[in-house]
């Protein structure tokens, strides 16, 4: 890289680290000013909920207009930083209910804890990229196509890749950092953030229903260090963050119930629209709070409606994507087939074959599928425990009478439960075929997340009100390192990163001094971690070549050096993460066989190539158009090789064979 380009790469980062500070600011003025934050947790669910809206509505803005580039993304943020920091100082809001200044914030104990336990997530997703599949197939595929293009459109593939049509907030999220960074070694940020404020959330929301301090802080751990939450901060999954900004939503919505403040609903439609727009199912999870909040009795009298600016962010979000596939598809639940109004809206996935994906159609069948006592208990270890004591603490009257407005969290619970009961790829990934028993992923319990997390606060003043506070958090502090012990080498920093924490807190009164010693800490351990990140991702491809269609990494590492920034064209290669690389320097694309290359390249243009009847001469002249170096073309079975593998073998005048493997063959464009 020249002197220029490294100059220009450090300024964009200052860039970013400006004017993310900025837009930090600005929403904590906000959050303690106009919603009237009482303590420091409660400041960061709502600074999260401000943030994270702010980012992903100028992201969609820009991209729409297919000027989604890194320098007029960071100035959009610059500038709402600012003026939420104007609203925020201009704009206070009058209390209607109590203040809360007496409101206690988390204990030394629980936060140091917890930022060990940050500490060591973030040693962990900086060392270890995501190894999982749907993030090497779609989601940073979809941010990589994004950061490419500046547009929201969905890459061109072949074999088509129908995930890549899914609604994208968290990968908006994940987007950022990359960009800013011009590296995947930023990328698990997000979800570690996103597990940092689910603890936040079910401690805040623990408190809300009339929790001890000591119930509420270790039902958090328990959901904080779940099995389930270590398998999400490894991949790039939206679980933990629609968790994370559920429970901020009924946090926000209760304090809304009982005062009536306007800013604490705007700030639960802005949690809830993110969620909405970060899987199909999202906007069911949204509709169940808010209709929960806004129909139950119990709400303060004269309680304020959110402004129409956050109903229509809330809208922005939660449907953006939707109406991106209904514009560009005709189907806004694309790849799903659809049946609306009687008529079937076109998708890849049959509707027949996605209802045989329920956990009730595979009960109905005869299969176990996902949701199994084993499964749930490798998934959520002493949390299950947890929420059973919960259950069976509702028959003692002491228990009952410590709940005082649960119904809104506790139906939730019930109705999120049921949810994931009728969600498709609940059950089974892919139903039984042929006699055969359906393909499971265990994995897939994780969508219960939010329902567990929500109840995990509902039991938190149940059994609080049954045993001594110090019972309590020793016995749930336990609980948690327990569930931390097989990952010992994230348990292992989690413990000695809390105990510096710890020790800090205890020598000082002083919270902000807590944040520079937490920064050092993590700088100096990402400096550690980072330099084993390219090794051990060359073995997370090497173990997929037996399971993907793709190339050998020293390949595809030689391919990038030498096409020199032009594009590598991709055919049958599932790999098109692998070729972008973990520095974003390589430029994957399937180049269509029948369409041009210019429509090929339009911002909205979804639809799959059809290769029914394929052009070799406007496929020569798509190759020219798109300054293509090298053809890339793969096959698991020799009788459906791409017809492309045929055109360049038989033309030596055009193509020069560069490596060929069994099912693999790469060709240099002369």
């Amino acid at each position: 890289m020249s002197v220029a380009a490294t100059l220009l790469r450090a300024g964009e980062m200052l860039f970013g680290l400006l004017a993310l500070v900025t837009l930090y600011r600005g929403a904590s003025v906000f959050a303690r000013q106009v919603a009237r934050t009482r303590t420091w947790d409660e400041d960061a669910l709502a600074i999260g909920a401000i943030m994270t809206a702010v980012i992903i509505g100028t992201a969609m803005a820009l991209g729409s207009a297919g000027a989604l580039v890194l320098p007029a993304w960071l100035a959009a943020l610059l500038l709402a930083g600012i003026a939420l920091d104007r609203a925020g100082a201009d704009a206070i809001e009058a209390p209607l209910g109590p203040s809360g200044a007496d409101a206690a914030g988390p204990s030394a104990w629980f936060t140091a804890a917890l930022g060990g336990l940050a500490i060591a997530e973030l040693v962990y997703v900086t060392r270890n990229p995501p190894g999982d599949r749907d993030s090497i197939t779609y989601h940073l595929p979809m941010a990589a196509h994004w950061f490419a293009t500046h547009a929201l459109g969905a890459p061109l593939r072949f074999p088509p890749e129908s995930a890549t049509y899914y609604p994208g907030n968290l990968e908006l999220l994940q987007l950022l950092p990359m960009a800013i960074g011009h590296n995947d070694m930023y990328v698990g940020l997000v979800n570690v953030a996103c597990l940092w404020l689910l603890a936040l959330g079910v401690r805040q929301l623990g408190i809300a229903l009339g929790a001890t301090s000591a119930a509420a802080e270790g039902s958090a751990a328990l959901v904080a260090t779940t099995p389930v939450c270590a398998l999400l901060v490894k991949g790039l999954s939206a679980d933990a963050a629609m968790a994370a900004f559920v429970v901020a939503a009924l946090v926000f919505l209760l304090r809304w119930r009982r005062e009536g403040r306007a800013a604490q609903l705007t700030l639960a439609l802005l949690s809830l629209g993110f969620v909405a727009g970060c899987r199909f199912t999202g906007p069911a999870y949204a509709a169940i709070v808010l209709g929960l909040a806004l129909l139950l009795p119990g709400r303060a009298p004269g309680a304020r409606l959110a402004p129409w600016w956050a109903f229509a962010i809330a809208l922005l979000l939660g449907g953006f994507w939707l109406a991106r596939n209904a514009v560009a598809i005709g189907n806004p639940f694309y790849p799903a087939e659809t049946q609306l109004l009687g008529h079937t809206l076109p998708g890849t996935l049959p509707l027949s074959m996605l209802r045989r994906t329920t956990q009730i159609a595979a009960w109905r069948e005869g299969f176990a599928g996902h949701l199994t006592l084993a499964n749930l208990t490798a998934h959520y270890r002493a949390l299950l425990v947890w929420l059973l004591a919960g259950v069976a603490a509702c028959t003692a009257a002491p228990a009952r009478r410590a709940l005082r407005d649960a119904w809104v969290p506790a139906l939730f619970a019930l109705f999120a439960a049921g949810l994931y009961l009728v969600s498709f790829y609940g059950g089974v990934n892919l139903p039984s075929q042929h006699g055969e028993p359906p393909m499971l992923a265990t994995g897939n319990v994780r969508y219960l997340l939010p329902a567990f997390a929500a109840a995990s606060a509902v039991c938190a003043p149940l059994l609080g009100a049954m045993l001594p506070a110090s019972a309590a958090a020793v016995l749930l502090g336990v609980a948690s390192t327990a569930q931390l012990a097989p990952l010992w080498s994230r348990a292992a920093m989690a413990l000695l990163a809390a105990g510096v924490l710890l020790f800090a807190l205890r020598r000082s009164t002083r919270g902000p001094a807590l944040a520079p010693l937490a920064a050092a800490l993590m700088i100096g351990a990402v400096l550690i971690a980072a330099p084993s990140r390219s090794r051990l991702e060359a073995r997370i491809w090497d173990a997929y070549q037996t399971r993907l269609t793709l190339l050998p990494n020293a390949l595809v590492d030689s391919l990038r050096y030498e096409a020199h920034g032009r594009v590598i064209a991709l055919c049958g290669v599932e790999g098109s993460w692998q070729v972008v690389g973990s520095r974003l320097e390589g430029r994957p694309a399937y180049v269509p066989v029948v369409r041009t290359w210019a429509q090929s390249r339009s911002m909205w243009d979804f639809t799959p190539d059809d290769r029914a009847r394929p052009d070799r001469q406007r496929w020569l002249r798509n190759l020219r158009a798109a300054d293509a170096a090298f053809v890339a073309i793969g096959w698991s079975d020799t009788s459906a090789a791409p017809v492309e593998s045929l055109w360049c073998a038989n033309d030596t005048a055009s193509f020069a064979l560069r490596a060929a493997r069994p099912g693999r063959v790469v060709y240099r464009v002369k």
